[in-house]
């Protein structure tokens, strides 16, 4: 979950600041520019509860753990918008380039130092962050949260209780935010396609990261409940049909074709969360057999996928 996690929030940040890079094409679609805030809250919304939920995420039972987990959040935000403010002057400036990835693996001395630095290249710039959403009061709170986070480091005897996931509320908001960009934006996206090519083709650069994008409607899309066995599809068999399939989900979900609609048979194919496959009816399975199933083999969580059939 932590990878799935650290990936998709990527993405999101990344989308965000890139729509908000090109106002003039973007703020006055509606569609964009609500579904943009929209956006925006749900991230939120996601980091606070991932702050609650940590033990889900990362595993983490001491303070200093949870405390680096936000503090990595808001630095890469920070990061990000000081990169882009600068764009014009970086051979003069201090550079802040590095991944969320990379900075969730910093040590901590790293880390802290990191951050230290981050702050005082920003304060003298702070007015040109805001169109960005990073004012004064968001960077107050992040030198706030490296201070805290140096006292915890320091002192390894604070400790916090572990606190017991939201398991139900996490999944939904990613579930939103994806939500959010697929029915949404990417559709409201396609209009730049051959008009704003540079446009269009940067912001399916952003949508990437996680490969959740989908350029083509999707012939099928459905949920498949927990612990069960779902038939996506009965077709005629055909060695040469491929299918793309999309797990929209937060759980693993398997796909196969059988000649039975009540057992996985085949070459059986696993989709991770966020994860697109393609497989041809011969890759599934070798022999005819006319039942495309999804399988969800966790007790807790329905999963969601969409399909394209092609052939």
């Amino acid at each position: 979950m932590k990878s799935n996690f650290n990936d998709k929030l990527g993405m999101y940040h990344k989308v965000i600041g890139y729509i908000r890079l090109h106002p003039s094409e973007t703020s006055g679609i509606p569609v964009i520019a609500n579904g943009l805030q929209e956006l925006e809250q749900v991230v939120t919304d996601i980091l606070g509860t991932a702050g609650q939920a940590s033990l889900d995420l990362t595993g983490f039972t001491e303070q200093k753990g949870r405390l680096k987990e936000d503090l990595v959040n808001l630095v890469s935000g920070i990061s990000n918008v000081y990169m882009t403010v600068t764009a014009h002057n970086r051979a003069n400036l201090v550079k802040f380039t590095k991944s969320f990835g990379v900075l969730g693996k910093l040590r901590d001395n790293e880390l802290y130092i990191y951050a230290v630095q981050l702050a005082a290249a920003c304060r003298p710039m702070i007015a040109d962050f805001v169109p960005f959403g990073v004012n004064a009061e968001k960077l107050d709170r992040m030198v706030s949260l490296t201070q805290q986070f140096l006292t915890a480091k320091e002192s390894p005897k604070i400790r916090v209780s572990v606190r017991k996931a939201n398991n139900e509320k996490l999944p939904k908001l990613f579930m939103r935010a994806d939500d959010i960009l697929q029915s949404r934006i990417d559709v409201a996206m396609e209009q730049f396609r051959t008009s704003i090519s540079t446009l269009y083709d940067g912001y399916w650069n952003a949508r990437s990261i996680d490969q959740t994008g989908s350029r083509s409607a999707p012939d099928l899309e459905g949920d498949v409940a927990a612990g069960t066995i779902h038939e996506a599809a009965e077709l005629a068999y055909n060695a040469s049909r491929e299918f793309r399939i999309k797990n929209s989900g937060h759980v693993t979900m398997y796909v196969s074709l059988s000649s039975d609609r009540t057992k996985m048979e085949g070459n059986v194919a696993t989709v991770e969360p966020g994860q697109s496959i393609t497989r041809k009816s011969s890759t599934l399975n070798d022999t005819p057999a006319n039942f495309l199933l999804i399988e969800n083999r966790d007790k807790n969580f329905p999963v969601s996928y969409s399909l394209i059939i092609e052939n």
